[in-house]
């Protein structure tokens, strides 16, 4: 989360150098709320987690960082970081996890899809049949797939301000383009996002 300071221009960094393109997406469609990397007197977004805890974190407004760094285990990291977005005018982007529509995962599938009890899920769903709550009695599906949401260790940066990230994989409606899971385009549409956010086009 960003709140906008009046009369205040952003600097927004990145944790990653492969999310720069999305800083500069961002700078570029909305002039008015970012400085530029000349204004900002800054000779990159880049700002690895390491030089923001030494004190890189002056420099920055808007923080762009990646779901899954090991760094977050650090209790010294996740108090700089919360302790960060608790000034006025700063703010995280936290980008990931990557996850492909349900019909991509099995409970057989990667080690990082979480392990079900499948006989007890499909007795549930039999009795579910029986009550007629479960519709025909078709095909018996399979138990929802879910992303380790261990291996998300933002959640321990961003839990205690009141923001998890699930480890649950779900279908979204409407119409949809399929990709590989990507952690890039996940920055891009966070970019894209905010920008409509910015500009009153999106209520957050």
């Amino acid at each position: 989360m960003h709140v906008q300071v009046p009369g205040h221009k952003a600097v927004i960094r990145v944790a990653d150098a492969k999310y720069a393109a999305m800083a500069k997406y961002v700078v570029t469609h909305n002039r008015g709320s970012f400085h530029t990397l000349k204004e900002a007197a800054v000779r990159s977004f880049s700002l690895p987690l390491a030089t923001f805890l030494r004190g890189g974190h002056v420099h920055c407004d808007l923080y762009i960082i990646g779901a899954y760094d090991q760094s977050y285990l650090d209790p010294h990291v996740q108090y700089h970081l919360q302790s960060f977005v608790a000034q006025e005018g700063k703010g995280l982007i936290v980008v990931g996890p990557d996850a492909m529509p349900s019909v991509f995962y099995s409970p057989a599938g990667p080690s990082t899809i979480a392990t079900y009890n499948s006989s007890r899920y499909r007795h549930h769903q039999r009795q579910l049949l029986a009550d007629g709550l479960l519709g025909s009695a078709g095909a018996l599906l399979e138990p929802p797939p879910q992303i380790s949401a261990l291996a998300i260790t933002v959640n321990l940066v961003s839990g205690p301000m009141g923001l998890l990230l699930s480890g649950y994989v779900s279908n979204p409606g409407g119409n949809l383009t399929l990709a590989a899971p990507s952690t890039l385009q996940n920055a891009e549409l966070a970019a894209a996002q905010l920008v409509e956010y910015l500009q009153g086009q999106l209520v957050g």
